[in-house]
């Protein structure tokens, strides 16, 4: 059964509070792939299983994005000169370089625009406060950081 963009945005959001854990996927302990692997599965989306990739570093490889990103979503052109909205749609799954231009580390899923007309995003966070947050998307840390942007092909609207 596909689900709906919402059920998505609400499988993600049940998470909020969990505590950061590297290679979690459960409300226990998560981090940012763990995040949106549990979510997936919780809303019957196909993803690659977390269990069938090797341990990864705190500082995950290129290989681990390039082999294991193509099953969440479809990759969709992302142009950097142009302004988020009208680009990116709530549910949509972003990725982020944080050391490296072109070199992804770091997933979040877009929930949409704020009352204070701001970008939001959920994500498991590593540095404080440590856990799966709801937040705005900070313009200058992580609106220049956005590598890609990825849609799931299957929601119900």
């Amino acid at each position: 059964m596909e689900p709906t963009r919402e059920q998505w945005l609400t499988a993600v959001r049940h998470y909020r509070g969990a505590p950061f854990h590297h290679q979690g996927s459960s409300k226990a302990g998560m981090d940012c792939y763990g995040l949106v692997l549990a979510a997936s599965r919780d809303c019957g989306l196909e993803c690659a299983n977390m269990s069938k990739v090797a341990a990864y570093k705190h500082t995950p490889e290129d290989f681990f994005f390039r082999d294991y990103m193509p099953a969440i979503g479809i990759e969709v052109p992302y142009n950097r000169l142009q302004p988020w909205r009208g680009q990116i749609t709530p549910g949509d799954v972003l990725l982020f370089w944080i050391e490296k231009p072109d070199h992804p580390r770091h997933i979040a899923v877009y929930t949409g625009t704020s009352k204070s007309n701001e970008d939001t995003m959920i994500h498991a966070f590593a540095r404080s406060p440590r856990c799966v947050v709801e937040q705005r998307v900070d313009k200058n840390y992580w609106g220049p950081r956005l590598h890609s942007v990825r849609k799931w092909p299957h929601f119900k609207d």
